[in-house]
């Protein structure tokens, strides 16, 4: 807490959902001393959530079934209502596994009996497993990084998540509440390094295009996921994704496609669009996945105004660990500051784009 006053960050904070009665039910006495607490200090608790993957309870923790649970969190709202009020009330923080989605099912039990209750419907991902998981669905691949096939599973899951909300609790946000690159601490040699950066921006474009209002990565540091490295903090590839991505793109998310002289799909190509909410900015991100050079035209209201810059990354090698800004080596400078992020402008519609790179767009109209 120390850290968020210091640092103007909020909190998400999960408690112990298996604090139990004789009877089975959740004891809310420990949470209601914690809330209690972080309100007397003004703690910035942006949200509160009560256990974390409840898939898992009954393999790691002897229980309580989702449906205790979905009881459990209709006590634990309370709490948050009548300690926290203003705080979000965030849940069932449900895991789902690549391919496989939820390994044990938990969410539509715990939305179904107190989906009313939440104000953000939360669930975890993993695109892949590490080396150092125990269980492998979808190993760890430098192959299969920038593929169509495994880019694309996060949108069955959300979809799935995206109904469930829509059924049982339509007045909740949906947030991916938990993401990385690989399962189990990530890869060493992949998850921290530029090919893993082309997931990133991706899954960020996908989910907030398929309508999630919120992303939270696992996570700010340690293994080999961590968007800092350890032991001297310096960023990581897919950090200086998360900076340019919160430079660039605004709020309202926009339908984007781009398309062949014939009118067809381009494959390998990714382009996602933002608009600010007065529509006086739009914000592109655009991931050639491609073996060759495109150029595109930018077609839309505003486009051609004068005021278009670019910022284009690449890698000498899709292994290293540091971006290629516009050519230069992406590093903090010496006192810590970011160095100069405005990029380079276009002066016409026209973009050409190397392959591979991420190239980051803002136009102001």
């Amino acid at each position: 807490m120390d850290l968020a006053h210091a640092s103007g960050f909020e909190v998400l904070f999960t408690v112990n959902a298996t604090d139990r009665r004789a009877d089975g039910s959740w004891d809310p006495g420990p949470a209601r001393a914690l809330l209690g607490r972080a309100a007397e200090r003004r703690d910035p608790v942006a949200g509160w959530a009560l256990g974390n993957e409840p898939n898992y309870f009954v393999v790691n923790h002897g229980g309580p079934a989702p449906d205790q649970l979905a009881r459990d969190t209709r006590v634990f709202a309370e709490l948050v209502h009548e300690l926290a009020p203003g705080s979000l009330v965030l849940g069932p923080a449900a895991a789902y596994w690549p391919t496989h989605g939820e390994m044990l099912p938990a969410m539509e039990a715990v939305l179904a009996g107190a989906g009313d209750q939440l104000d953000v419907v939360t669930w975890h991902y993993y695109p892949q497993q590490s080396e150092r998981c125990t269980v492998h669905l979808v190993r760890a691949s430098a192959e299969r990084a920038l593929t169509d096939a495994f880019l694309d599973d996060v949108h069955r899951h959300h979809d799935t998540v995206r109904h469930l909300r829509d059924r049982y609790a339509p007045q909740a946000q949906v947030w991916l509440q938990e993401t990385g690159n690989a399962q189990c601490g990530g890869q060493p040699g992949l998850s921290d390094t530029v090919r893993a950066g082309f997931w990133w921006v991706n899954e960020l474009g996908r989910v907030a295009r398929d309508g999630s209002s919120a992303v939270v990565r696992w996570n700010l540091s340690g293994a080999s996921y961590g968007l800092l490295a350890e032991p001297d903090l310096a960023p990581n590839p897919d950090w200086w994704l998360g900076v340019l991505w919160r430079r660039t793109m605004p709020e309202v998310v926009l339908a984007t496609r781009v398309v062949d002289a014939r009118g067809d799909d381009l494959c390998s190509f990714d382009a996602f669009a933002h608009r600010s909410a007065d529509r006086h900015r739009l914000g592109l991100t655009i991931v050639n996945r491609r073996s060759g050079p495109v150029t595109l035209e930018l077609d839309g209201p505003g486009t051609d105004a004068p005021s278009i810059r670019a910022r284009t990354l690449t890698a000498r090698d899709l292994s290293d660990r540091v971006w290629l800004l516009d050519g230069v080596e992406l590093r903090l400078e010496g006192d810590g500051t970011l160095p100069d992020l405005d990029g380079v402008a276009l002066g016409s519609s026209s973009l050409a784009v190397p392959p591979p790179s991420i190239t980051f767009v803002a136009i102001d109209r």
